[in-house]
């Protein structure tokens, strides 16, 4: 069967180039011509070296990893983000991650910092102060959710399900709802910088029609990736919707009161907040948090929805 290993073998032996040899039909081995090949070929010295550098880091992964489980797997002996994460691609490209992986405790080692802290968020015991320090690190390190980022200069929306239904308004009266679909989380600071960094975003008039535009969006007050986006006018809000529509090619637009109340009770003729009927502590950064500021989107899975909205 001709294969991609057979096509490079063929084009470096042939006269011309004569960079491989191969061995007689009794001895079907393929080497270089020259050592002088080794020394003198710029992409193959990279290749030599990289490899050089993966075995090295090969083994300094399994003597740190020794140390790790020694401490009792503390997170004060993990490799963060900015060391793993090329440390993974190195090891990965030379064919060696997946050995390594085999060995349970080097997999758990290895885990990326943005995959455990994300696991942390559905301990019970993770308090509010640490799901802010979670959601500050997942800005910081390009937080991997979907929903929450960009895509190619669009908002990666990720959309949740909420069936028909009717909710009582106090004052308002009853409201018939149809079935629509809700954001997983709110807007980021990312998905609505998108619409500001757009050359046919904030600045563009034509989706401004019938709205108050300011020369110069709000300023964001807590300017994370991952935060939600702040001090956004109901103007600026209602002119992003209307861009992501075009872009989306169907209606995005701001829920409506009762839409917004159907989803914050998950749907649930009897339910109070998204998880039942009753308050329980721990499920929203709210007055009781004692954080009195904005975290990321999403630090709070126990507060989601039933359709799995947050926040």
């Amino acid at each position: 069967m001709f294969t991609a290993s057979q096509a490079f073998i063929d084009a470096f032996t042939e006269r011309d180039t004569r960079l491989l040899v191969i061995g007689p039909d009794d001895n079907p081995t393929v080497e270089v011509a020259h050592e002088a090949v080794l020394r003198e070929w710029p992409t193959l010295v990279k290749w030599i070296e990289d490899r050089r550098e993966a075995i090295r880091l090969k083994d300094k992964v399994r003597e740190e990893t020794g140390a790790w489980l020694r401490a009792g797997r503390s997170d004060t002996r993990r490799w963060r983000h900015e060391l793993l994460d090329p440390a993974r691609r190195l090891l990965s490209e030379a064919d060696l991650l997946a050995d390594l992986e085999r060995d349970p405790g080097i997999a758990d080692f290895l885990i990326p910092e943005a995959d455990w802290l994300l696991a942390e968020l559905f301990c019970s015991s993770t308090d509010h102060l640490r799901r802010e320090e979670i959601g500050m690190r997942l800005s910081q390190i390009s937080d991997p959710r979907p929903g929450v980022g960009v895509i190619g200069g669009v908002p990666d929306i990720f959309w949740c399900e909420l069936p028909e239904g009717q909710v009582e308004i106090e004052g308002h009266g009853s409201f018939e709802i149809p079935p629509f679909r809700m954001a997983t989380y709110p807007v980021t600071y990312a998905q609505y910088r998108a619409f500001l960094d757009a050359a046919d975003g904030y600045r563009s008039e034509q989706w401004w029609k019938g709205l108050m535009k300011e020369a110069e969006p709000g300023h964001q007050l807590r300017p994370y990736s991952s935060y939600p986006a702040d001090n956004v006018s109901w103007f600026e809000a209602t002119a992003f919707c209307r861009w992501l529509s075009k872009i989306l090619a169907s209606e995005v637009r701001l829920p409506d009161e009762w839409e917004w109340q159907w989803t914050d009770q998950s749907a649930c003729a009897g339910f109070a907040y998204p998880w039942g009927p009753d308050w329980l502590d721990g499920r929203a950064n709210t007055d009781e948090s004692g954080i009195g500021r904005t975290t990321s989107v999403g630090m709070y899975p126990g507060g989601r929805s039933l359709q799995g909205v947050y926040d």
